[in-house]
């Protein structure tokens, strides 16, 4: 029954956390959406602890390690695909265009990596509490 309770509480986590992340890989929104993206991290890892779910820390964290890396490799196509278009379509390079791309891939890494360590570090806060 713990999977089936954990399935669901990382289905909703991921959900809500992907909508968060709509506004971090935005560049006017990134640095207010840092703190939205770590009190997130923190709510997580508190509701893993208060469910008693707490055999499932690592699987939590190896699986949203996992979907942002496959989330990661179909915007990097995606973005690919979309520079490839741009070139077809006027005969020139824009780099303006492939800078904010590359910014918004980085924007996505960074905002993965904070989720994952602040989820880790307050679930081992709270588990030793």
């Amino acid at each position: 029954m713990e999977i089936i309770y954990y399935v669901i509480f990382a289905f909703v986590s991921w959900f809500l956390l992907m909508q968060i992340f709509r506004f971090s890989t935005y560049h006017k929104y990134f640095k207010f959406a840092v703190f939205f993206i770590i009190g997130y991290a923190i709510l997580n890892s508190y509701f893993l602890y208060y469910f008693d779910l707490h055999a499932f820390s690592l699987w939590h964290l190896s699986i949203f390690l996992f979907l942002f890396y496959k989330n990661y490799k179909k915007q990097k196509k995606v973005s690919s695909s979309f520079e490839h278009l741009i070139d077809i379509e006027r005969g020139i390079t824009n780099s303006f265009l492939k800078l904010n791309l590359e910014r918004t891939l980085k924007y996505y890494l960074i905002s993965a990596l904070i989720y994952l360590i602040v989820f880790e570090l307050s679930f081992i806060y709270f588990y030793n509490r």
